[in-house]
């Protein structure tokens, strides 16, 4: 995602989190399903890019470098809160 791909991952755990079905990539639940939207995407050039478009705006907006710092920084100073 963050090099402006879409991508299609199984609905189970962060992935229902950071994709959108249909807006940054695509969820699959079944072996029917991989292969319709692995399909879709092989044959739409402008859906790639829109999905993929979208995936990397996903990436650098709630997962860029200064995001993952910050939330480490707060859940460390929570932590410290909490033991005093």
């Amino acid at each position: 995602m963050s090099l402006g791909l879409p991508v299609v991952g199984s609905p189970i755990g962060s992935n229902m989190e950071i994709i959108s079905d249909g807006i940054n990539g695509f969820l699959a639940d079944s072996q029917t399903e991989w292969y319709e939207r692995l399909k879709l995407l092989l044959e739409n050039a402008e859906l790639r890019t829109r999905l993929g478009e979208k995936a990397r705006q996903t990436v650098s907006e709630n997962f860029d470098i200064q995001k993952q710092f910050d939330f480490v920084e707060d859940s460390f100073r929570s932590l410290t809160k909490t033991r005093k």
